[in-house]
Formats: structure tokens, C-alpha cells, sequence
């Protein structure tokens, strides 16, 4: 039978804790949940050429603990990804016009959920419907 020597075991037992260190920080607590962004909410355009979509983010700063939801688009090649609204107010629900020179979404901004416009490279949103009832959403 093969004699472990002091080398190996040490080496051994720092290996084990190194592994053990990692295991503690792959664990899945309600701390980690709230640092991890979501994406959901896609659109795509009619040419197919851009891709919108929504990620949602957690906020939490004093007081304030929410999630908000900003849109981005990217370009289906991949040669550029921009977020598309921004604020602390969610945005959500993309949408592109038939032309696709134009993206549809819905925004907090105001006191209700209200529908807005902005032209596909940028500007400023227009209001576009009034509100929304929020059983419809």
C-alpha cells in the first residue's frame, strides 16, 4: 500500500476546501435571484432585420425595491444591440409598425399604462393612445 506524504495530504485538503469555497458560491439564494436580469417580451421586425426586446432588472436602492423593464434593440446580424428607452419608469411590450420604421411599446411614465411611439433609430416618444386599462395587460 502506497504512503500518502505530508505534500499530498495538505495539497489534498486544499483542493477539498478550494472546492468547497466554490460550491458556496454557486448557491442559489433570494440575494442571487435579485442581481440576475430577465429577458422576455420580443418583437421582431417585418424584415426581419431587428430584434426587440425587454430586460427587466432589479432596483434596489434604499427604500425602493422593484424590478424595471426597459426595451433594447439589436440588429439581427448582431452588428449593434442599444437599449431603446430608459428611465424609472418600466416600458414594456414592443411592438414594430407594419413599416417597420417605428416601434410601438407600452410605458409607466404617466399615471396609467399608456401606448407610445418612437422611430426605430431614436428620438423622443410620442404619445400615441391614451390609457390603458390595467385589466388588459
Amino acid at each position: 500500500m502506497r504512503k500518502l506524504t505530508l505534500p499530498t495530504v495538505l495539497l489534498f485538503i486544499a483542493l477539498a476546501l478550494t472546492t468547497l469555497s466554490n460550491a458556496q458560491d454557486n448557491i442559489w439564494t433570494p440575494e442571487t435571484h435579485m442581481k440576475v436580469k430577465r429577458i422576455g417580451g420580443t418583437a421582431i421586425s417585418p424584415d426581419g432585420e431587428y430584434v426587440a426586446y425587454v430586460v427587466t432588472s432589479p432596483v434596489m436602492e434604499g427604500e425602493k425595491s422593484e424590478y424595471l423593464s426597459q426595451i433594447w434593440v439589436a440588429a439581427a446580424d448582431g452588428s449593434f444591440n442599444l437599449q431603446y428607452t430608459r428611465g424609472e419608469k418600466s416600458n414594456n411590450s414592443p411592438a414594430f409598425s407594419p413599416d417597420g420604421k417605428q416601434l410601438a411599446f407600452i410605458s409607466q411614465r404617466a399615471e396609467k399604462p399608456q401606448v407610445y411611439m418612437m422611430r426605430l433609430m431614436g428620438g423622443e416618444p410620442e404619445h400615441w393612445v391614451s390609457p390603458i386599462p390595467t385589466s388588459s395587460l
